[in-house]
This record gives C-alpha cells, structure tokens and sequence, in this order.
C-alpha cells in the first residue's frame, strides 16, 4: 500500500494517509478532511514534474530578482554621475569669477 504525506490545513500536522481513502480524521485536532482525487493522482503521478517547475519558477524569481538590483545599481549610479558633473559645473562656474577678478589685477599690474 502506498501513502502520500498531507497536511491538516487546520492545525498544520503531517500526516500520512492512503490515497484510497474518501476521508480522513486529523489525529492531532480531530479535523476532517475529504481527499481529493484528483490532488493524490496529481501528488503521486506529478510529483517529480511539479517539483521541477517550482524550481525552475524559483530560480526564474531569483534570476529577475538579481536583474532588478542591477537595474536599481546601474540607475543609481548614473544619478551619482550626473550629479557629479553638475557638482564640478557648479564649481567651474563659480570659480570663473574669481579667475577673471585675477586676470585683471595681473593685467593691471604687469600690463601698465
């Protein structure tokens, strides 16, 4: 006789039934349960395909996942870049008339 592992939905307990059964009886908290025909054929049958799609999407998650913190870094980093150059355009242009006062005094000074 083979037995498939569920889980009582109330009280979280494993349990492990035959799939022949209509209905079972938690023995932790007494709750019942009907089994499923279709969920045992799909437990005893699919499980080694389920188990590979459920990688397979948990990996494509994790994938995604990493392609959007790459994402978010390369953004950030261009902001940080822009930021930068408006920062040294910022300087430059500040600078500019502290340069063009000292122009003139040198030009003043050594041109007369």
């Amino acid at each position: 006789m083979k037995l498939i592992t569920l889980t009582c939905p109330k009280c979280g307990a494993q349990m492990e039934v035959n799939p022949e059964l209509e209905a079972i009886i938690c023995n932790y908290c007494g709750n019942k349960m009907l089994i499923d025909r279709e969920v045992v054929e799909q437990k005893i049958t699919g499980g080694f395909e389920f188990g590979y799609q459920q990688e397979q999407g948990r990996l494509k998650a994790q994938q995604e996942e990493r392609q959007k913190r790459i994402r978010e870094e390369e953004k950030e980093a261009r902001k940080n870049e822009i930021l930068y150059e408006r920062k040294k355009r910022e300087e430059i242009i500040l600078s500019w008339p502290n340069h063009y006062c000292y122009i003139n005094i040198v030009y003043f000074i050594w041109g007369t």
